[in-house]
């Protein structure tokens, strides 16, 4: 269902005033669908932001985990767990990341969450 999918996170994008957690998870949608090339304008509209107020490099790993993109994902998750981000609680159970399961890296990181 991504066209209905994309079609609400459009609204939620619009309504949050292009808030960041709206663009990235707008950009998982568009990468996830296939539809690259508006994922990589939201990923540049993400790093262009950056230079002017803080993005979370969780939300950068999810709009590359819509790419399935290992090598990406990863690396801005292991950022995000050098920025403490708060979102990371949620990546052992993260629904969107099963397909990680498994991955040494992934793992390390979770290891160095020392979850229970």
């Amino acid at each position: 269902m991504y066209p209905e999918s994309i079609s609400e996170l459009e609204t939620a994008v619009r309504l949050s005033g292009e808030g960041t957690l709206a663009l990235a998870m707008l950009g998982h949608g568009f990468a996830s669908a296939g539809r690259n090339e508006e994922a990589k304008k939201i990923l540049e509209k993400l790093a262009d932001r950056s230079k002017t107020k803080y993005v979370p490099s969780y939300w950068i790993a999810v709009v590359y985990n819509g790419f399935r993109d290992r090598g990406q994902v990863i690396p801005w998750l292991m950022k995000a767990f050098e920025e403490h981000s708060s979102w990371l609680v949620w990546v052992k159970v993260e629904p969107r990341f099963d397909w990680l399961r498994g991955d040494a890296g992934f793992e390390s990181i979770i290891r160095k969450m020392r979850f229970p």
